[in-house]
């Protein structure tokens, strides 16, 4: 018994080892859409407390100079983004989806502590905006390809016929920390006086976020790489990177234009409602917040459903009904709201909006990961979602906050979301009936 057990051990230790057993894809997501997260409850944190931030770092002779310096610099860094995009985006498509992602949470989180560590502008005078300004342009740089490596990692983890569902958690992510930032904010004010927040209260949530970082930070390392970039055996340097974007320049531009709507919608009725909420209409900041909750919680439905329904009829006919609703409906319906402030009322015009973003988000990320080329997915889908928050979406509070003062018209907003949704319609047509879809043909869906 004693050799026979002896053999039985030898014969076991000659066996190869089992692979081991990969994470469930539910974790693979969690792990991979956390930097989301981070990101988005940063960015939901400095439209929020725009005002506050303002008067600590932004003395003006107005409170409309002040906010305008604000925004403006919340602004500059989405115009960090294509750099991100370029640079964060070949050194991905290059080393790998999960190296790259673990990058740029380093970068984010810097730009993170700076934003809530550094003193007003009454300790250390012009080094405050200043230091302020650096850490929204890291953060910036690193979002450039935040939002594009996470997307094209879910597609390439996604299972057969439900890429627009995986791709759809990207953006579902963020919703959850538009949710838990909302529903903090709520708390404080809550809690706290008004006059403790102004002061320094309002770093509270931004200490939180730094808190939740080095967590986010260790679960982000357990990342896999996907099988599919595995597959590839070579993978282009930065200057053919540079040449295979150049030659579809065309696609980046339709994806920029396809973007524009998603970028514009979602820093519209997230980022600026609560701003919107109180200086526009005068509600409370807890009706804001509550108002942003539900916003949070309606786009965290209509994102997964109808990224999923994409995958049973398609990505064009959600986008296209869609962006031609935002056409028709955008101004309107902020023209109700205006005319008759409440409430009940905002959250109605919010739910709506949050439908036509939900809705064609879910369906436009997945279709940007489809049509750029493989071996540089991740800069061009990161460089065309970057180009569009640049250029329309991360202006969307200072164009808002500028277009009702020169104009007197507080439903001018609804112009600019409009505008976006025709861009987008136009885009919709090139890529999937036009002639960018003839010279570069689409992945079938």
């Amino acid at each position: 018994m004693a050799i026979q057990s002896s053999a039985q051990r030898l014969a076991q230790a000659a066996r190869p080892p089992e692979p081991a057993r990969a994470p469930s894809r539910i974790a693979t997501v969690i792990r991979v859409t956390s930097g989301n997260f981070i990101e988005m409850y940063d960015f939901f944190l400095f439209g929020f407390y725009a005002t506050y931030i303002s008067k600590a770092f932004f003395p003006a002779t107005s409170e409309y100079a002040a906010l305008m310096m604000t925004f403006a610099t919340f602004g500059a860094g989405f115009f960090m983004r294509p750099l991100g995009a370029i640079i964060l985006g070949s050194y991905i498509d290059r080393i790998g989806r999960r190296k790259g992602l673990v990058l740029t949470l380093a970068i984010m989180a810097s730009g993170t502590a700076l934003i809530a560590f550094v003193p007003g502008y009454e300790t250390i005078g012009l080094l405050a905006p200043l230091l302020v300004l650096i850490g929204r342009l890291l953060q910036g740089f690193s979002a450039g390809v935040e939002l594009g490596g996470v997307s094209v990692y879910l597609s390439e983890m996604a299972t057969p016929g439900n890429k627009g569902y995986y791709v759809s958690w990207q953006s579902a992510s963020q919703q959850v920390a538009i949710i838990f930032s909302a529903a903090l904010g709520y708390a404080l004010n809550e809690t706290l006086s008004k006059d403790f927040i102004a002061d320094w209260g309002w770093r509270i949530p931004f200490f939180i976020g730094c808190s939740i970082i080095p967590v986010v930070f260790y679960i982000r390392r357990s990342l896999q790489e996907t099988e599919a970039y595995l597959a590839r055996k070579s993978h282009p340097t930065f200057r053919q990177m540079l040449k295979t974007i150049s030659l579809n320049w065309p696609l980046v531009v339709a994806g920029t234009m396809l973007i524009v709507l998603t970028t514009v919608a979602f820093y519209l009725i997230t980022v600026y409602t609560p701003t919107f909420g109180k200086s526009v209409l005068k509600l409370s900041t807890e009706e804001s917040l509550l108002v942003t909750l539900c916003v949070g919680l309606s786009n965290f439905i209509w994102l997964p459903v109808m990224g999923a329904l994409s995958d049973r009829i398609g990505r064009w006919p959600i986008m296209a009904v869609c962006s031609a609703l935002t056409v028709l409906t955008a101004y309107p319906a902020l023209s109700w709201l205006v005319g008759h402030p409440s409430f009940e009322h905002m959250v109605m015009v919010e739910l709506w909006l949050s439908f036509l973003y939900g809705s064609y988000n879910g369906a436009t990320i997945v279709a940007l990961t489809e049509i750029i080329p493989a071996s540089v997915r991740t800069t061009g889908f990161s460089l065309a979602y970057s180009l569009a928050t640049a250029l329309f979406g991360g202006m969307t509070p200072l164009v808002s906050t500028l277009l009702i003062e020169s104009t007197g018209d507080k439903a001018a907003p609804g112009y600019w979301m409009a505008g976006a949704g025709a861009i987008s319609l136009m885009a919709t047509w090139l890529v999937y009936r036009g002639i960018v879809r003839e010279r570069h043909p689409v992945a079938a869906v």
